[in-house]
């Protein structure tokens, strides 16, 4: 009983309450539900490192590199960390992703939850987000290209893992450079399901 108080006040504490008994599907007004899952109301933190952008319930914490090595893998502990519900930023729309761009400093380059699990043949095939939310195509010129030559379209699971960058579009890396990335606190779980490239 012990136990299952401090579960429920850890949760508490991170601005969230439970919802495992119903969880939800959600999807933006209008569009079809996907397999993302609500856990619980959103209640964000209420800190001055995270932001807002015009049309989105989320809040948003933009993250340094520069204390440590920030990989891919590192920025994802890092989001999952902070609290249910939040996690590496996913997109729901092309505008969420230009309204964020517009926060971000053009000289740096940051880590997104969006990634191309390990199987695809095609650089531009198989890429989803980290809480199982499409994928938005917003890819820079030439990109995807399993982080090589502008164009190239054979996937050789070199570059999984989706960056904004200087150009404040998406590109793919192979996830082990130290770069910025940003957290996204919107009350989806992390899809479990999704197998994450090995580091």
């Amino acid at each position: 009983m012990r136990c299952a108080a401090a579960i429920i006040v850890g949760l508490g504490g991170c601005g969230f309450h439970s919802n495992a008994a119903s969880p939800e599907v959600d999807a933006p007004p209008g569009t079809e539900p996907d397999a993302a899952v609500d856990v619980g109301p959103l209640v964000c933190p209420t800190t001055a490192a995270w932001i807002s952008i015009t049309g989105s319930t989320s809040k948003y914490m933009i993250e340094s590199s520069s204390d440590e090595i920030s990989q891919w893998w590192r920025a994802n502990l890092r989001c999952n960390a902070a609290g249910a519900g939040i996690h590496l930023v996913v997109f729901d729309s092309m505008q969420e992703a230009v309204d964020l761009s517009a926060k971000l400093q053009p000289t740096k380059i940051y880590y997104t939850g969006m990634l191309q699990p390990n199987g695809p043949i095609l650089a531009a095939d198989g890429w989803t987000q980290i809480t199982g939310r499409n994928a938005i195509s917003w890819w820079g010129n030439g990109e995807p290209n399993d982080g090589g030559v502008p164009g190239n379209i054979v996937d050789t699971g070199v570059a999984q893992f989706a960056v904004i960058d200087m150009t404040s579009y998406l590109r793919d890396v192979d996830g082990h450079q130290s770069h910025d990335y940003v957290c996204e606190c919107d009350g989806r779980a992390v899809d479990t399901t999704i197998q994450i490239p090995p580091q």
